[in-house]
């Protein structure tokens, strides 16, 4: 229905899928996983698969059929690339809780996840939070971060 109404994309969002062990994420989340991104394979928009406490399935995840795994805070992003292959975009991966420390702290956080992003592959990133926005972030915060985002990875 989204898709119908017009996203230009989807993210397949598995809060638990962290609390599984590799191999009950094989026998009891994948197969459905897959599933539900092969029944929207043919509407031609691009998928995002996103896990939280994933670090150990990241490979699995790469094989369920989305063209981006998406990646919590706890997996450095260079580490995660090597867990999920290069056929794939990677999406994440600022600790949220970072977005609450003074500015000085969060800037050095960006920087420090663009660099591990940047690999050479071409593969592509999407710079995101690792999870959710904390209630108390503050909006300014985040504009920042954008903002600073878009500065550094403008391409000229």
């Amino acid at each position: 229905a989204q898709i119908a109404a017009g996203a230009q994309a989807v993210q397949l969002f598995d809060s638990w899928a962290g609390s599984l062990s590799p191999d009950e994420y094989a026998r009891f989340a994948l197969p459905a996983t897959r599933a539900v991104l092969d029944g929207i394979a043919d509407l031609d928009v691009p998928t995002i698969l996103f896990g939280v406490g994933t670090g150990e399935l990241l490979a699995q995840m790469a094989g369920a059929g989305s063209d981006v795994v998406g990646v919590d805070w706890r997996v450095p992003l260079d580490a995660a690339r090597g867990r999920v292959g290069m056929q794939h975009a990677v999406q994440g991966n600022l600790d949220p809780a970072r977005c609450l420390a003074p500015w000085a702290v969060v800037e050095d956080a960006v920087h420090e996840v663009l660099r591990r992003a940047d690999d050479g592959t071409g593969t592509g990133h999407i710079f995101n939070l690792g999870h959710g926005v904390l209630p108390e972030t503050d909006p300014a915060i985040l504009a920042a971060v954008v903002e600073l985002v878009h500065r550094e990875t403008a391409r000229g």
